[in-house]
């Protein structure tokens, strides 16, 4: 979501920017399915359609990925785990009771760094409801000070703040400075991709570091849509390195009519299948208010087509908004139907 988002009980604050709409390149091929390759390669079964483990498996390159600890009851469809960005955190009752029960597997939330210290209140006031879900935590933690700042000092500072979840036995999967390549030309973050990736790395150090989280928080990677052109995130400088990556994201908004494979397969055999790391959705939704289009989105990314197709592909979550005039719902406000309707049988 292409947006400066803060949200708390009481208020929502955060300055607001335009959301474009970047045409992705289509492929007619389909993904290619892992293998054991020696290099790197990420190896949930070597045939299309296994499910990516939720309890085991790692990566060859130098980073274990380490168990993913997706819970075994919370929603699924077709083997992919269903999550939420909901904009308020009483709004997870509701979403539970529209798709039948079953609880999200994973809950995101925002959060900004303004200035040191950081201390992840904006994370923190969200605690209980997420412990109570059983969901995955997925922080997204935004530096809006300069990405020079993002120091070792500020990085033990995220670093404190995720130990207090893990301390409550939380699992987190820590999305710092996502967009980043977006984010930098609209003006919420300050830098460039050189001084992304040192504050990354400078995060990943401090989360080994801390020896609450060392070995527990993941790190998830998550530019925003590029359009069909993957390699430019390499050839940008905006990609870190398998190193201190745990898991790999992209955030689309598609236009009606796309489908799985073509909106995430570029960036799926780039990054999942290229360096053997689990493919997550990590903000997605339609940008359309219209129900169909919603839906017909739902439904790509829950489909068994594309875990077919992706079996990297361990899940989403959906950004549960009514935005700038834009509905993204379909799972609370009067869009209960639309969820329902795909997610409610579960898989």
């Amino acid at each position: 979501m292409k947006c400066l988002r803060s949200y708390s009980l009481l208020a929502i604050a955060g300055a607001v920017a335009a959301i474009p709409r970047i045409k992705e390149q289509t492929s007619d091929r389909p993904f290619p399915t892992l293998t054991s390759t020696g290099t790197g390669g990420y190896n949930p079964s070597g045939t299309a359609g296994a499910s990516f483990p939720s309890s085991s498996g790692s990566s060859t390159d130098g980073n274990d990925t380490g168990p993913l600890n997706i819970p075994d009851n919370c929603l699924k469809k077709n083997q992919i785990a269903v999550g939420w960005l909901p904009s308020a955190p009483e709004d997870l009752t509701q979403i539970t009771s529209t798709v039948g029960g079953a609880g999200a597997c994973f809950y995101g939330q925002y959060s900004q760094i303004k200035g040191n210290p950081y201390d992840g209140s904006q994370l923190t006031q969200v605690m209980d409801v997420v412990k109570n879900s059983g969901a995955i935590f997925i922080p997204s933690v935004m530096p809006t000070l300069p990405l020079s700042d993002v120091t070792a000092e500020v990085a033990s500072q995220i670093a404190t703040s995720m130990a207090k979840f893990v301390e409550q036995n939380i699992e987190v999967w820590l999305r710092f400075a996502h967009e980043m390549n977006w984010y930098v030309t609209d003006g919420t973050y300050h830098g460039t991709a050189s001084e992304f990736v040192t504050a990354w790395k400078n995060v990943a150090q401090a989360i080994q570091k801390n020896p609450v989280t060392a070995g527990k928080v993941k790190m998830v990677w998550s530019p925003n849509n590029v359009g069909g052109n993957s390699q430019k995130l390499i050839s940008d400088g905006w990609w870190p390195g398998p190193e201190t990556v745990d898991l790999v994201a992209i955030d689309i908004y598609p236009d009606p009519g796309a489908s799985f494979e073509d909106k995430f397969g570029d960036f799926y055999k780039t990054f999942s299948v290229e360096f053997g790391k689990p493919f997550v959705i990590a903000e997605t939704g339609s940008d359309k208010s219209d129900a169909t289009a919603k839906k017909e989105w739902l439904e790509q990314i829950s489909s068994a087509q594309a875990k077919s197709v992706a079996p990297n592909y361990v899940g989403f979550a959906w950004f549960e908004y009514n935005k700038d005039g834009i509905d993204f719902r379909v799972a609370t406000g009067g869009n209960e139907d639309i969820a329902r309707s795909v997610l409610a049988s579960g898989s």
